[in-house]
């Protein structure tokens, strides 16, 4: 019979009490997040929610996802099985309230609770770089327990302002400039607090192309969905938005929240985050981005482009309507196909004809065309199967959808389509292309269907060490 046992929450700062069966399924989490994530497991779930480790870096005990617990199992297996995302009927259960037309109506609240924004705290006060003062010269390190207490109760009143961040050139390899804004360490704590919030609401509704800066995803399950669904992508569309970040407005921003949020003190608060602009010569500038240096601006990214994601899962799904499988081609069934007439010198030579011209397998026409799709931030890439015209005519609807819908341009120097069997394409610092042809060999009397590669730059590394002074280039043998 298969034993079963439910988790019990003793207290957010203490550690998660297993009985004897369950400690074989659960990884138990450390103080220090369990401590960090007071706010989220101090609320009274019925002894269902759960976290699965740190929201921020690989570690033993998790990400920071939540899920509900139905039941831990120690029959086969010891990992951790029957686990869920919450979805929006679990919002209640988050601890928030929904209206009647299903909307959130307290997030500003659940940003404002002093658990949450000590969880804030905690969460940002070692990461590097967050010491760094901004206009005042003020630092995290001085943030007491009653300074948080103080901006809980500015923040519920709407009584708390975003000062104006301190503004910070730092110039480019490539030639130009980058611009780096740095807020207030009380801005930072405001920041993560919205974050934390906004996590728990959105990523369960990301779709699974997205993969960054959201809890158990990064570069690494990008890559891995490239290498498991990418295989037989001819064409890739190499995506980037042109100042993305700077250029998203909360005119675009904030109807995207109002579709699952009802909460007016939230709303002004995002406003104020707008209008904090940064400083110049003594004078404030703002720009109506999202300026850099703000926890909050990866969730606000991810909120905004989840709409490119949908309308361009929708062209796939237009694509999958479509879609039949493509038929033979005569010529190649033709010279693999074995004849006992044949001699194992002419079964060679038509093998190698085949290679040599090429001769697909298969012939393609519009009905055989498919689509995938992945995104990291503002950097996307689109694979397709099928004709170049074809690749061409996406590529212009997403242009459109871009500057129509959201008001960003596509980068039209970074924006390209790359033909996978002749070139390869950089995505995330690595190299995409696909087994060569002429490497691929014959099993079962038919070519092999070319894999999807993911090289590293070698070359690329190599210089990039030599320039910064790492590495020194010698001679072989010397």
């Amino acid at each position: 019979m298969r034993s079963e046992s439910s988790i019990r929450l003793i207290c957010p700062t203490r550690l998660t009490k297993l009985s004897q069966a369950a400690r074989h399924g659960l990884v138990i989490a450390r103080r220090t997040f369990l401590r960090r994530q007071g706010v989220l497991l101090s609320l009274p779930m019925g002894g269902k929610l759960r976290s699965t480790g740190c929201p921020e870096r690989r570690k033993s005990g998790g990400y920071g996802a939540f899920v509900l617990v139905v039941f831990i199992s120690t029959k086969g297996s010891r990992s951790l099985r029957n686990l869920r995302y919450p979805d929006a009927s679990d919002w209640e259960t988050l601890g928030f309230k929904i209206s009647r037309d299903s909307k959130i109506t307290n997030i500003l609240a659940k940003v404002s609770s002093i658990d949450n924004l000590i969880a804030a705290y905690d969460a940002i006060k070692s990461k590097p770089g967050n010491i760094t003062p901004g206009i005042r010269s003020e630092t995290l390190d001085g943030i007491t327990k009653g300074k948080l207490e103080l901006l809980s109760s500015e923040l519920i009143r709407g009584r708390f302002k975003f000062k104006p961040s301190r503004r910070v050139i730092i110039p480019k390899k490539s030639g130009g400039e980058r611009p780096l804004s740095i807020p207030s360490p009380i801005d930072k704590v405001v920041h993560q607090a919205m974050k934390q919030q906004l996590d728990l609401l959105f990523n369960p509704i990301f779709y699974d192309c997205s993969h960054g800066f959201r809890p158990e995803r990064g570069c690494h399950t990008a890559f891995n969905q490239i290498k498991i669904t990418f295989g037989g992508i001819n064409w890739v569309i190499e995506g980037d938005i042109r100042d993305c970040f700077e250029d998203i407005k909360f005119d675009v921003l904030y109807p995207l929240i109002a579709r699952f949020v009802a909460d007016q003190g939230f709303e002004i608060l995002v406003r104020k985050f707008y209008r904090a602009g940064f400083m110049v010569n003594g004078y404030r500038q703002v720009t109506g981005g999202l300026l850099q240096g703000r926890p909050v601006r990866p969730v606000f990214i991810n909120i905004v482009l989840h709409e490119l994601d949908k309308f361009i899962l929708g062209i796939k799904e237009e694509v999958d309507l479509l879609y039949r499988r493509p038929r033979q081609n005569p010529e190649y069934t033709k010279l693999i196909r074995r004849d006992s007439n044949k001699t194992s010198v002419q079964v060679l030579e038509d093998r190698k004809t085949i290679i040599k011209n090429r001769i697909p397998s298969r012939i393609y026409s519009l009905h055989n065309t498919r689509l995938r799709y992945i995104r990291y931030a503002d950097d996307f890439i689109v694979g397709i199967a099928g004709s170049k015209d074809y690749v061409v005519r996406v590529k212009i609807r997403i242009a459109e959808f871009l500057i129509n819908e959201l008001g960003l341009k596509i980068n039209i120097e970074k924006t390209k389509v790359t033909n996978l069997i002749s070139d390869r394409v950089l995505f995330l610092g690595a190299w995409i292309h696909r087994t060569p042809r002429r490497k691929l060999p014959f099993k079962g009397g038919k070519i092999l269907t070319p894999r999807v590669l993911i090289s590293a730059p070698v070359t690329t590394l190599i210089k990039k060490l030599i320039g910064d002074g790492i590495g020194v280039q010698t001679r072989r043998g010397g």
